[in-house]
């Protein structure tokens, strides 16, 4: 069976990830930041920060090993969500992270 919502990136991490461990499963947030495969019209390069997420084994592993300007490759999926913060709805897209490698910088 082909697997519809899956997203592969590299990138490098932005800041060192944010660790939660609540006692039920840990999770770990991040920013990646992306690089565009094209330029700026001045020639500049063009990234995107990408909101990533991990659970259990993945986000302790991310925790112990990854840190800002960590070069890595991600697979996981694509997954969107609505909250209420302040009475206001808000809307939320995150990559939810299966897999994690370490790149050499």
């Amino acid at each position: 069976m082909t697997l519809i919502n899956q997203f592969q990136a590299t990138g490098i991490i932005t800041k060192a990830p944010n660790y939660f461990d609540t006692g039920e499963t840990p999770f770990v947030t991040f920013s990646l930041k992306v690089k565009r495969d094209y330029k700026s019209k001045h020639d500049k390069p063009i990234f995107d920060y990408l909101n990533c997420k991990a659970f259990g084994t993945v986000a302790t592993y991310i925790h112990e090993t990854c840190q800002e300007e960590t070069r890595v490759a991600i697979s996981g999926q694509i997954q969107s969500r609505r909250y209420e913060y302040q009475g206001e709805r808000r809307y939320a897209t995150e990559l939810v992270i299966f897999q994690l490698e370490h790149l050499s910088s």
